[in-house]
């Protein structure tokens, strides 16, 4: 639903088809959320919505009338590979006094960003080359629009990924407010801009345990509050792997289809048991430039009949739900969220042994290969497919570690606690300043 379309705004939809690929400045789009029911699991909702509360200072706020303002920067990154939890995070905080503004660049799958109130400010899309002019635009009209007597409590910019942190920083400073950054891939430490943007930040927030260590020995940022703090999942009752006994068993694997993603692993491996297995379908979920090379591989392993390519859904955790086993054939070096939702979907969980998921043991909870090793997955495959009991077993324990470490409830708390924290630290830095002044 559209609020609010200002002349430029107006300007940009009569021009946007003439100029398809022109790099764009600071036309900003504001849009506002519906307030639609979110579906996150069989009991998860409800304590969503009315979780107990850590953030004592944001209780506080509520009785005195005085509203948070976070700004969630998000970009490509957060909308391919964790949608659920920001969408998370916004209805487990519905009934708290804060504000949410996203701010991410067009794209056809921003709204799935969105629940409850949030207010939309989406940025037209500019060239590597003028990125440091076409920042300062979108970081102008961000600010004016956070400028509004509305917001004109504590403000909290909250960078979503590392990459969209260099525009959060500016964002940031402009404000003169605090940053919070959560990381989720690597290359933090390796890009120069990105590195720069996370020392200006207040606070760094990861999900798993791997980044928090090196960033704790890392100069410019071992002086940082840095936390580990999972990604939520809905989780289910019961376990759905192999719930029918006998039957067809059915795979899942989704992200980008690019080479470094492994897929051809899982055909490979799909191919060295379809002798034995025969009642076993695949689901590749996703596009990408090696989509391609992976038909064309799928029919030179006869396995068109195995192997069904989805291209994206929409909804990516009932697909997952409606599977027995969901494969990571080689970790990716950032952070996806398909591992945590299909353990929460009580699936069984096949995935390379370097995934970056925490809490994984292998016979355990999850079943864990050398990745791109299609020989190790296949076997198992073989596992899997002859132990269906088992299986559901290990599936099992995979949604117990969901329902320890990824509920919705917690991962909110934990965010309330930090908003709670930096708004009372700047408050305190204020009354210092001001008694150091009389």
């Amino acid at each position: 639903m559209v609020i609010e379309l200002s002349a430029n705004a107006n300007e940009f939809c009569r021009r946007k088809a003439e100029v398809a690929h022109e790099d764009v400045i600071f036309d900003i789009l504001e849009v506002g959320s519906s307030l639609k029911p979110m579906a996150i699991g069989h009991v998860e909702l409800a304590a969503a919505n009315h979780p107990t509360r850590t953030g004592a200072d944001l209780s506080a706020r509520k009785a005195a009338s005085e509203r948070l303002t976070v700004c969630l920067v998000a970009d490509d990154e957060v909308i391919n590979r964790f949608p659920e939890s920001v969408r998370y995070l916004q209805v487990g905080l519905i009934d708290e006094p804060i504000d949410f503004v996203l701010v991410c660049p067009e794209h056809p799958r921003a709204a799935k960003l969105l629940s409850g109130p949030t207010k939309l400010l989406q940025h037209r899309r500019y060239h590597r080359l003028i990125e440091r002019f076409a920042l300062r635009g979108i970081v102008k009209e961000v600010c004016a629009f956070l400028s509004k007597p509305k917001y004109d409590g504590p403000l909290i910019v909250h960078s979503l990924s590392v990459t969209a942190a260099p525009l959060a920083a500016q964002v940031a400073r402009n404000m003169e407010a605090d940053l919070l950054v959560n990381v989720t891939a690597r290359r933090a430490l390796e890009d120069a801009t990105l590195f720069h943007a996370l020392e200006s930040a207040t606070e760094i927030v990861t999900p798993v345990k791997a980044f928090a260590e090196a960033f704790q020995h890392t100069p410019g940022l071992s002086d940082k509050t840095i936390e580990v703090l999972p990604f939520a999942a809905g989780a289910e009752d019961e376990p759905t792997a192999f719930s029918k006994t006998g039957g067809v068993a059915t795979i899942m694997a989704a992200g980008p289809l690019e080479p470094e993603f492994g897929y051809d692993t899982l055909l490979h491996a799909i191919k060295r048991v379809q002798g034995q297995y025969k009642n076993l379908a695949a689901f590749i979920v996703g596009k990408g430039s090696a989509e391609n090379d992976l038909r064309h591989l799928t029919n030179a392993l006869e396995l068109s009949d195995k192997i069904t390519f989805t291209g994206r859904l929409d909804n990516i955790r009932a697909a997952i739900k409606a599977t027995d086993m969901f494969c990571v054939p080689r970790a990716p070096v950032s952070f996806r969220e398909e591992p945590v939702l299909a353990l929460a979907a009580g699936v069984l969980l096949m995935a390379d042994e370097m995934i970056l998921c925490d809490g994984l043991q292998h016979r355990h909870n999850a079943r864990l290969f050398p990745g791109g090793d299609d020989a190790a997955l296949a076997e198992q495959l073989r596992w899997a497919l002859g132990n269906r009991e088992e299986s559901r077993r290990v599936a099992s324990a995979g949604l117990a570690l969901a329902k320890a470490r990824h509920t919705i409830t917690e991962m909110v708390d934990h965010y309330l606690r930090i908003y709670g924290q930096i708004t009372a630290t700047r408050k305190t830095l204020k009354l210092d300043a001001k008694s150091q002044g009389s």
